[in-house]
């Protein structure tokens, strides 16, 4: 992370008009995650390096982009690392961290209380060290110190600042830094997390109820509720006027904008987290585009 090389700020056309200016964050110029979990993953790190410590083994718990994070940092270091997936990862991802050199564990649960404890007995069983992205504060103050400072001075520079900030929840690092740095700076900011809709899921968000650390010691204005087909809707609609290709908590995050655009609930200058690339979920794509596919060709074409 450095202030000399922040990740890119741009205008998305496709959600702008002449009330709203809609400028998304580019997390995945990054290069061990391709995420916004480098930031996570290195100051967790980074940290515990500097207080003199030296782990053995590296376990954590991750969807994907901090365990790839974590990976890349460990080799750097030195550390082999074990990443705890749960069920609902796609397949390819196990052979990322295999090339990586990394061990993988596969759960049959999503990520929870019990797969998270798990992890922590076997972890002090193999004298393991686990940094832990869900409980370590070092998640949320990277964010408060790097992200948020980083978008503040990208805004001044282009002479504006932001009426709205929309986020995936996830761990609610990244958003509850957001929320309390841009509102307690200019007062007036709204701050909006996007989550999954009752009973879906979407690949790096997870529902407030599941456990959000730092979303409860923050100030955020709304929820809102998206499923993942409505994601994916999100990323087609960048992706095609815009000609970028975000992941699902991003078109998460888009689709709870076309939603308050609709409504006129939006102005000014609105800040999107983009956490990473839709390259990164093609299995995922690949499954909903073929059904998409299917519902829209019309019968009867030849397309010799």
């Amino acid at each position: 992370v450095s202030r000399d090389t922040p990740t890119p700020l741009v205008k998305l056309r496709s959600l702008s008009n002449s009330d709203v200016r809609v400028w998304a964050k580019l997390e995945w110029y990054h290069p061990f995650s391709l995420s916004i979990k480098d930031r996570v993953a290195w100051y967790m790190l980074h940290r515990f390096l500097e207080r003199g410590g030296r782990p053995a083994k590296l376990y954590e718990a991750s969807s994907t982009n901090t365990g790839m994070a974590l990976v890349g940092l460990g080799n750097y270091h030195g550390v082999k690392t074990r990443i705890y997936l749960p069920a609902t990862t796609q397949r390819c991802v196990d052979y990322v961290f295999k090339a990586m050199g990394a061990e993988v564990v596969r759960e049959r649960t999503p990520i929870t209380i019990s797969m998270l404890s798990k992890v922590l007995v076997e972890a002090a069983r193999d004298n393991a060290v686990v940094l832990n992205q869900f409980e370590n504060d070092y998640n949320f103050l990277t964010h408060l110190r790097y992200t948020a400072k980083e978008i503040d001075y990208q805004l001044m520079g282009k002479g504006v600042k932001p009426s709205v900030v929309v986020a995936g929840l996830g761990t609610s690092g990244h958003l509850s830094a957001l929320s309390f740095y841009f509102k307690n700076k200019y007062g007036d900011v709204e701050t909006i997390g996007v989550q999954p809709a009752q009973g879906s899921s979407i690949p790096g968000i997870r529902r407030v109820e599941t456990g959000v650390k730092w979303l409860h010691m923050v100030e955020v204005d709304r929820v809102v509720d998206v499923r993942l087909e409505e994601a994916l809707t999100g990323i087609l609609h960048v992706a095609r006027i815009d000609g970028i290709l975000p992941g699902f908590s991003s078109g998460a995050a888009v689709y709870a904008l076309m939603r308050l655009l609709n409504e006129g609930s939006l102005r000014g200058d609105v800040v999107v987290v983009f956490p990473d690339h839709g390259l990164k979920y093609v299995e995922l794509l690949e499954m909903l585009l073929a059904e998409k596919c299917i519902e829209e060709s019309a019968p009867g074409l030849s397309h010799e």
